[in-house]
């Protein structure tokens, strides 16, 4: 579990190395924020990603951005609500990652359920954490919900 600390409460031995290592968790969660890019970028862009058929044969990408029915600019436009959606839910999931790795320790001798007790001991960090999962999780049911649109178009 993560429990709150301050600089103040590590020795500066302990604190290189958990420096090194919130350095190092910031770091994947960099590089796990660019790989849900890449697939929220194919997942969403389902009129360009998408194999389409012009006339005898495959569309190119420019075919299926240029020359566009109502309806395809329609579909293109809702692909894009989608992508920025989806996109805005991973940078604010990738906000709170850093928050939690900026201000909460791994404490191993304490149990993996015990955050919500040993946060109510901390008031400020409790409910900066409870703003930031309400954010993602309302930031992710809207995009579910615009993701459902753009799937059916």
């Amino acid at each position: 579990t993560n429990t709150p600390t301050t600089t103040g409460d590590r020795s500066k031995k302990k604190q290189l190395l958990a420096d090194g290592d919130d350095k190092k968790a910031k770091l994947m969660s960099l590089v796990t924020l660019g790989s849900a890019a890449f697939k929220i970028v194919m997942a969403s862009l389902l009129a360009v990603t998408v194999p389409q058929l012009c006339g005898e044969t495959v569309c190119s990408f420019s075919e299926n951005v240029t020359d566009l029915t109502e309806y395809n600019m329609f579909v293109l436009a809702i692909n894009f609500i989608t992508l920025s959606a989806l996109l805005l839910v991973q940078v604010l999931i990738f906000l709170r990652e850093n928050w939690i790795v900026e201000y909460l320790d791994q404490d191993r001798h304490q149990p993996e359920d015990g955050l919500p007790t040993l946060l109510s001991k901390f008031p400020k960090f409790e409910r900066d954490l409870t703003k930031l999962n309400k954010r993602s999780m309302y930031a992710a049911s809207a995009a579910f919900i615009i993701l459902i649109f753009n799937t059916i178009f």
